[in-house]
């Protein structure tokens, strides 16, 4: 039978220098671990990576946003009729300003249509597609990228 605290799942990368030196268990605490105070050692931890910095940035980022949004909606919320669609109608125009320009997958000017390529031009003018496309971006709880995409009606 498993302890509880391996039920939890196992953590790693958290001990500090001087136990992964000895090579020991660490119980990862701060400023200073078991085994640190006990020997008197200074207790030091592994900087972060630059790619946990930048993940740690991200998140920070879109939960300033998702704050930013909650704060709009009880701001709705507490508005007469005539208010809340002329500031709805002001937020929207905001959000459509900050809509992030689409990226280009390939940039390739040597590129000529088969014939087959025509004949589907000519079947399906380019007037009948809509690339109207909302992507949103996100990082999960064990910091793994989320994109979300939603086609547009037209």
């Amino acid at each position: 039978m498993e302890s509880a605290s391996r039920s939890k799942g196992r953590r790693y990368g958290f001990a500090c220098l001087v136990c992964r030196r000895r090579k020991v268990k660490c119980d990862g605490r701060w400023p200073t671990c078991v085994n640190c105070a006990r020997l008197k050692e200074t207790c030091s931890y592994k900087e972060k990576t630059a790619y946990t910095v930048r993940l740690t940035e991200a998140l920070r980022s879109e939960q300033a946003r998702v704050q930013e949004f909650q704060n709009n909606i009880r701001e709705l919320a507490a508005m007469d009729n005539a208010r809340r669609d002329l500031r709805l109608a002001d937020l929207v125009s905001q959000l459509d300003l900050n809509r992030p320009e689409p990226v280009e997958l390939a940039q390739s000017t040597d590129v000529r249509p088969s014939s087959t390529d025509r004949e589907a031009q000519d079947r399906y003018p380019a007037d009948d597609i809509s690339n109207d496309v909302d992507t949103q971006f996100s990082i999960d709880t064990e910091g793994r990228p989320l994109i979300l995409c939603q086609l547009n009606s037209l």
